[in-house]
């Protein structure tokens, strides 16, 4: 797992909540980096893509993200050779662990083996290059986006449609 470049790299991080996803690339852009989320696919081209790759066994979100990836390289949308994948683990307890290197096997397999993978987690950032600050702000992107998605749940069941 390398560190996370800077521009002109395109650093291209998982679709994982739509409310969560843009402000987090947002966020972590101000530091001089060129996040993009990854585009959306139908669901069921990224399971087909996923599991040529990732073993059956694996759990939905995995194949989800690993079939992503995949495609967005397939399919030409950014040059292999200035792209860097990140995936954000949020420290629970899923098995989702060892997503990092399913991603890289699968990359690797897909002929890609010049695309980069990381890994950003709340806890602690898997990238030396990044000072305290840094962290912080980008930690910051992850505690506002939390938040601003816990209060549109929150208010949206009462909310008046009309």
């Amino acid at each position: 797992m390398g560190s996370i470049p800077k521009k002109p790299y395109i650093v291209l991080i998982h679709q994982f909540s739509q409310e969560h996803a843009a402000g987090y690339a947002a966020g972590i852009n101000s530091l001089d980096y060129d996040f993009r989320v990854c585009p959306e696919y139908s669901q069921q081209e990224m399971v087909d893509c996923g599991l040529r790759f990732v073993n059956n066994d694996c759990c939905y979100g995995s194949v989800l993200i690993v079939g992503s990836v995949i495609l967005a390289l397939q399919k030409r949308e950014f040059d292999p050779n200035k792209l860097h994948f990140v995936w954000i683990h949020m420290g629970g307890s899923c098995s989702s662990r060892c997503l990092g290197h399913l991603i890289r096997r699968a990359v690797i397999q897909a002929g890609f083996s010049q695309v980069g993978v990381s890994e950003l987690n709340y806890n602690y950032l898997v990238n030396p290059e990044m000072s305290i600050g840094q962290t912080m702000r980008v930690n910051y992107a992850f505690v506002i986006g939390d938040l601003l998605t816990r209060v549109f749940h929150r208010c949206h069941p009462y909310e008046k449609v009309w």
